[in-house]
């Protein structure tokens, strides 16, 4: 329907002067109405057959009055009606249509830039659903209602504008052309504006220099240079074992240590670790994300690669192979031990294997308690299979070289970014709780703005030489670099023929089925430490 008004008059009723014939659009009323147009018309309305509800729509002269015919679709052809046929002003359906279509209309509301939406209500179910119109709180804006009492001309609701520094939108500052508010003491506390140029060069104080709005260090002082967007921290001795630690405390915090030797100023590790004395399980994570993406998790378990994200040497992914039992890959060698149960999730009172004694020693198998003790060495306690941080370390507060950052308050969320912006730049936090000071999660993350494949990405280097990039498609090691378990390197597998178990002729791997035979051919001579696949 149209959103329109039509005119209504109670009690009229009168007769066509003339006949109006099907197809006819003007008809002549017999008497006035006393309204104009648009007014809905009930033509023959006690004759159910040959009732028709036609809309006057233009001209205020009743005896050729304009009219649209068949409002409601009621007959195929307009059906004629004779001189005398008895005429009714009614209210018809098409009143309360144009009524509510009135309302779901609603109305325009226009920003300051022209842009415009409209508010209007919803039906559903027949029921109206109002509509809510919510002034924003920005620029600096605080809006508040600040009386909503009755609504009337006296006593007005009132909707409070309040100047909010705090709410401003965050902008890049031009440290040379940018101006901030002031407070003029010296001009009856007028509001001015200054330079922020002028505002640097009036608080650089001893040890700094103030040029262009920049505030740098004097090269004379206790820190080392920052040079250009690099954070360098060197400590010109032996064993000086610099490090940078971020979170609340040195018991919550990320370490980035290099580690010298006693009597050189060698690098010989580097060591990231983590600290917390909360004992939740995974609390001291490290969280890796390129290009603001998570690649893994470093937690209590290891090494967790996020949903869809791969290990690669070269280029290559490391693919994981089903075979529904255990297998060890020695090379392009496959031992199969079928007697072996099926995978399970490994918990305290399980047991893995091992060669004891080394590479020719003898297969057995260790309960995980044991291991775990075993790895437990200073500073850490095994209990029920679970390695854990004592909470008291021998370790003290690294001081001289070392950069240590913390902020003694709850959801500190300390980090340290390296960039040239917020948007292109390597970023380090500890993360707590929303209402304590426990480094719940350690995270390494990238971002850029670029669309281009791997920007982003985080390369290692150990001596100067490239080991690995961390990228958009996971870890990716360098040419002829591995990766090990305890020492052992993972070795990518060729594809074994699956006639033969000899030719790699690319065609598919072996069935369980082939190498079960395989093995039984063998005699089980060749079989050594065993490895579930999933």
């Amino acid at each position: 329907m149209t959103a329109r008004e039509t005119n209504l008059v109670n009690a009229f009723e009168t007769t066509l002067a003339a006949q109006l014939a099907s197809g006819g659009t003007s008809i002549n009323l017999t008497d006035d109405p006393g309204i104009d147009a648009p007014v809905y018309l009930v033509i023959d309305p006690d004759n159910d057959s040959n009732r028709e509800v036609v809309l006057w729509s233009s001209g205020t002269n009743h005896a050729a009055a304009t009219v649209t015919r068949d409002i409601d679709s009621k007959h195929g052809t307009d059906p004629t009606h004779a001189a005398g046929t008895q005429v009714r002003l009614a209210v018809v359906k098409q009143h309360i249509e144009e009524a509510h279509d009135a309302i779901q209309q609603g109305f325009v509301l226009e920003d300051g830039d022209g842009t415009e939406v409209t508010i209007a209500p919803a039906v559903a179910s027949g029921v109206y659903t109002q509509r809510e119109v919510k002034f924003i709180d920005a620029g600096g804006l605080d809006i508040n209602w600040t009386d909503t009492d009755a609504g009337t001309d006296g006593d007005p609701y009132d909707l409070t504008f309040t100047l909010d520094l705090n709410g401003l939108t965050a902008a890049t500052v031009d440290i040379a052309a940018d101006s901030i508010a002031i407070i003029d003491a010296d001009d009856s506390n007028l509001t001015k504006k200054e330079s922020l140029a002028d505002v640097i060069a009036a608080i650089d104080g001893t040890g700094l220099t103030a040029s262009s709005g920049v505030l740098s260090v004097d090269a004379s002082q206790a820190i080392t240079a920052l040079t250009g967007g690099d954070l360098t921290i060197f400590d010109d001795a032996n064993n000086a074992d610099v490090s940078l630690k971020l979170g609340t405390s040195a018991t919550e915090a990320l370490s980035i240590e290099v580690l010298n030797g006693a009597s050189n100023k060698t690098a010989e590790e580097i060591k990231i670790s983590t600290s917390t004395a909360s004992s939740t399980a995974n609390h001291g994570k490290i969280s890796i994300y390129i290009d603001d993406t998570e690649i893994l998790d470093i937690d209590d378990g290891g090494i967790d690669l996020a949903s869809g994200k791969t290990v690669a040497i070269d280029g290559t992914d490391l693919v994981a192979h089903t075979a529904g039992s255990l297998i060890d890959f020695d090379g392009t060698d496959i031992d199969v031990d079928l007697s072996e149960a099926a995978e399970a999730a490994i918990a305290d009172g399980d047991y893995v294997l091992f060669l004891d004694g080394g590479a020719t020693g003898t297969a057995a198998k260790e309960a995980i308690a044991d291991v775990a003790t075993l790895f437990a060495g200073t500073g850490l306690t095994a209990s029920s299979s679970v390695i854990s941080v004592d909470a008291s370390q021998a370790i003290t507060a690294l001081t001289g070289g070392d950069l240590t950052i913390f902020d003694d308050t709850n959801n500190a969320d300390v980090s340290l970014k390296m960039g040239t912006s917020a948007t292109e730049a390597l970023s380090i936090e500890v993360l707590n709780g929303s209402s304590n000071k426990t480094a719940e999660e350690i995270k390494i993350s990238t971002s850029t703005a670029s669309g281009t494949a791997n920007h982003g990405k985080i390369s290692v280097f150990i001596d100067d030489v490239e080991i690995m990039d961390i990228d958009d498609g996971g870890i990716d090691m360098a040419s002829g670099k591995t990766v090990a378990i305890d020492g052992t390197d993972i070795t990518p597998l060729s594809l074994i023929d699956e006639d033969d178990f000899a030719t790699d002729s690319a065609t598919r791997p072996p069935s369980q089925q082939s190498v079960k035979a395989y093995i039984a051919n063998q005699g089980f001579a060749d079989i050594g430490l065993v490895i579930a696949l999933g």
